[in-house]
Parts: structure tokens; C-alpha cells; sequence
């Protein structure tokens, strides 16, 4: 996963320089393979099944999770559409995010996903760390 992401981060970081318009057709043909990146990486939160580039599944997940919780009354049921529901949250705080720094940044906007990508990386390498070494961890 790492790899991809590292490939990712440079493809992304390399687009945020390509400023002539002619190129949007090929950026865009860019983008669409990175957006397949992002579907077999991150397919799943927790045990749950999700799409990070299309959010009507999520929030027919989140509908059905939300009303599992009302009909069950269950604690982990209203913990598992609670985050759920976060996630899909976090879409929409990513979209409006992008909106803003595209305003002010233009194409250059693109490299913050890089940066999100890199803290994604950094999360991941620590993760793994915890997993293989349970004596040892790194204190932040």
C-alpha cells in the first residue's frame, strides 16, 4: 500500500505543476487512475465496506447503519453508524476543503492531497510499528 501511495503522492504533485490548459484532458485521464487507486486502498473502515470517491453507497450504508441502531437499541450498532456517519462527514469537509484551497491555491490546490497522503503514510508506518514490536512504541 505504501508504494502506491508514494506513487500517488508524486503523480499528484507532479499534476500541481502542469499550469497550461491544453493538458487538461491528459490530467484528467491522471486523476481517473489515481481515483482507482483510491478505490482497491482504501475499501474498507473497520469492518465495513466503503467507496472513497462516490458517496451515495456510503450514505445508504449510513441510512441502513442508523436504522439498525433504531430497531436494535443496540450500543454497538449505534457506535457502528456513528462512525460510519464520521466518514461520510469527512467527505463532505474534504470537498468544502478542496473548494477553499482551490480558490486560493488554483492547480496548486492538488498538493495538499499529497500532504494528506504523506500523514496517511506516516499513520500507517506507526500502526505497523505497534503491530510487529508490542514492547516498544513511539511516543508523540
Amino acid at each position: 500500500h505504501k508504494n502506491l501511495l508514494i506513487l500517488e503522492i508524486l503523480i499528484l504533485v507532479s499534476i500541481g505543476f502542469i499550469t497550461n490548459q491544453e493538458y487538461d484532458l491528459v490530467i484528467n485521464s491522471v486523476l481517473s487512475f489515481i481515483t482507482s487507486f483510491q478505490l482497491n486502498l482504501f475499501r474498507k473502515y473497520g469492518s465495513l465496506a466503503h467507496n472513497t470517491t462516490i458517496s451515495t453507497g456510503n450514505l445508504r450504508q449510513v441510512g441502513e447503519l442508523i436504522g439498525n441502531f433504531i430497531l436494535s437499541k443496540k450500543k454497538s450498532e449505534r457506535i457502528l453508524s456513528m462512525k460510519y456517519a464520521s466518514l461520510v462527514f469527512m467527505f463532505v469537509v474534504g470537498a468544502a476543503m478542496s473548494v477553499f484551497l482551490t480558490a486560493i491555491f488554483s492547480e496548486k490546490s492538488i498538493w495538499f492531497c499529497g500532504v494528506i497522503l504523506i500523514i496517511l503514510i506516516m499513520m500507517g508506518t506507526y500502526v505497523d510499528y505497534k503491530q510487529d514490536d508490542k514492547e516498544y512504541s513511539i511516543q508523540v
